[in-house]
Formats: C-alpha cells, sequence, structure tokens
C-alpha cells in the first residue's frame, strides 16, 4: 500500500514537474512576443511622429526648443505606450486562453474543467455544447 502511494506521488510530482518546465517555456515565449510587438508599435509611432516634425515649417523650429522635440520623441510616446501595452497584454493572454479553452474543449475534453480556466464570456457557448452532449445522450 505504501509502495503503491509512493509510486502514485512521484508520477505526480513528475506530472507537475513537466507542466512547471512548460508553462516556463510558454512564458518565455509570451514575454518574447509581446516584446517585439510592443517595440513594432513603439517604432512606428517614434517614425510617424518623426516624419511629422520634419514636415513642419520653419517657424515650427524657431519656436520650439530641440529639449522639447527630443522630450516628445522619447518620453511622451514611452507614456503614450504603457495603456496600450496593458491592453495588448491583456488581449493576447485573453486569446491565448480562449483558443486553448476551446481547442481543449472541441477535442473532447472535460468542459467542466476548461471552463474553470476560461475568462468571463465564454462559459455560455460551453454549456450549450454540454446541454446538447446530454441531450444526445438521453435520446439514444
Amino acid at each position: 500500500m505504501a509502495a503503491d502511494n509512493r509510486d502514485g506521488f512521484l508520477s505526480n510530482l513528475k506530472a507537475y514537474v513537466v507542466i512547471m518546465a512548460l508553462q516556463g517555456l510558454f512564458n518565455a515565449g509570451y514575454s518574447a512576443a509581446f516584446s517585439v510587438v510592443s517595440r513594432k508599435i513603439l517604432y512606428q509611432v517614434r517614425k510617424q511622429l518623426f516624419a511629422q516634425i520634419v514636415d513642419q515649417d520653419v517657424a515650427f523650429f524657431d519656436g520650439t526648443t530641440s529639449g522639447h522635440l527630443t522630450s516628445k520623441l522619447t518620453n511622451d510616446i514611452s507614456l503614450m505606450m504603457e495603456p496600450i501595452r496593458a491592453s495588448l497584454s491583456t488581449l493576447l493572454y485573453n486569446g491565448v486562453t480562449r483558443a486553448v479553452a476551446a481547442g481543449a474543449t472541441w477535442l473532447g475534453g472535460d468542459t467542466d474543467a476548461v471552463t474553470v480556466a476560461l475568462p468571463h464570456g465564454v462559459e455560455f457557448p460551453l454549456e450549450l455544447r454540454r446541454r446538447r452532449r446530454r441531450y444526445r445522450r438521453g435520446s439514444s
């Protein structure tokens, strides 16, 4: 009896370690992808702002200091990007979570376990799928 408990514990421990290692890899990939997308957006915004500044009249440059322009290109754009980064992070996280949960459900996974991991708003389609399965089982 004790040997069975030990073997079960060790197999559960191995599964846990593998899952945590995979989670670490996925988190690293998520961070890398998010960083690349965020930097591309930041680059595009700076590029567009610089193009708009260069197209200004000479009178604009007479009335504006170089420090003010440099501040706009660095500090103001970075402050503007903070809410975008937060929104993009949330969007990416929710999208991946929903895609994985939906895939697991459609492949025949346990819908009760998947629903717990889902963000709000996805439970309703899964409940409909559960009811269809129950109806089909009851009618056969």
